[in-house]
């Protein structure tokens, strides 16, 4: 005969052991989807505060696809070491949001010396620098907002009372950006008011390209500019006594085509100076200083008027498109 006691005790312990099995199912779920989450959050870094953009400068960008400001930042005037290199380059996005970076300083502890130091297949877009300087000298190589910009998007991008100061030779100097080696269709609207380079130099180095939009840009296919807005009081001004070549110009200091073609859509390089004191060679033009292949190069519906470009040794004052 059944003890229904012990019948009794059996069906408890069986009803026990399924609910204790789906509270750890449940468990499991939400464990999982807190997991999920935290991942999530963790793919985005959102920058509120000048602390928290100082966190990521040692950042390899490994699990990150994405940073982005959630406001203005104003920097008060601290250091900044630049974000990426050539063994860990800058290759995700940075979202602006429209927001601005501002009163922040240029240092660098390598060639490069920018806000990124070396990106490589980034997208950043929608973000206003202000107030940045950096101090130049001859162990760099490349300097700008952007050194290095190796196959990026840039889109969207407002630069306003920026100033570059380079002592000795800063090899390519832009406002924007340094140097660039470019494969598409990846750069528009771009805005610069109020920015300046200054270089001063006594020693014998070599070749010094500037530019506002780039020091140095190099061409890896057909490209176009599109929209580019280098007007009201922009400055280069060279003071030159050195065996140096200079090439210097509003937009473009020097200009690799590589026989691809450029296109430059829509500028404006009204009300700007190019100022250049040297005894020296200097390829000197309102648009782009120096060419490899001028053939290759097209303008369309440009403003081009209200610029000093002059070069003060030579007594020229240059009045040319390009």
């Amino acid at each position: 005969m059944i003890n229904i006691k012990f019948f009794k005790i059996c069906i408890f312990c069986f009803l026990l052991c399924i609910s204790f099995c789906l509270y750890a199912c449940e468990y499991q779920k939400e464990i999982t989807d807190s997991g999920a989450s935290e991942e999530v959050q963790n793919d985005t870094i959102q920058i509120d505060s000048y602390q928290k953009l100082l966190e990521i400068q040692n950042n390899d960008f490994e699990n990150i696809s994405n940073i982005e400001l959630v406001c203005d930042i104003d920097c008060q005037g601290g250091y900044w070491y630049g974000l990426g290199n050539e063994e860990n380059p800058f290759d995700i996005e940075f979202d602006g949001n429209g927001f601005s970076i501002k009163n922040l300083t240029l240092v660098s502890q390598s060639q490069n010396i920018g806000f990124i130091n070396y990106a490589k297949g980034a997208y950043i877009h929608d973000l206003t620098f202000s107030f940045i300087s950096g101090q130049i000298n001859v162990s760099n190589s490349n300097s700008g907002i952007f050194a290095i910009l190796i196959d990026s998007k840039i889109e969207n991008i407002l630069i306003n009372d920026c100033n570059f100061t380079v002592i000795g030779s800063g090899n390519n100097v832009g406002i924007m950006c340094g140097y660039a080696n470019l494969i598409s269709n990846n750069i528009q609207n771009i805005k610069m008011f109020g920015n300046s380079i200054y270089t001063y130099s006594e020693d014998n180095v070599s070749v010094n390209n500037q530019g506002l939009l780039f020091g140095c840009l190099e061409l890896k296919n057909d490209i176009s500019l599109v929209n580019v807005d280098c007007s009201k009081t922009n400055s280069i001004i060279t003071d030159c006594f050195s065996d140096m070549q200079i090439n210097c110009g509003l937009i473009i200091g020097c200009l690799k085509t590589n026989s691809f073609n450029i296109v430059i859509q829509n500028y404006n390089v009204c009300q700007n100076m190019i100022m250049i004191n040297s005894f020296y060679n200097t390829n000197l033009k309102v648009l782009i200083g120096y060419a490899s292949d001028t053939k290759k190069i097209i303008f369309e519906n440009g403003l081009v008027y209200e610029n000093d470009v002059f070069d003060v040794c030579n007594g020229i004052y240059i009045t040319e498109e390009f």
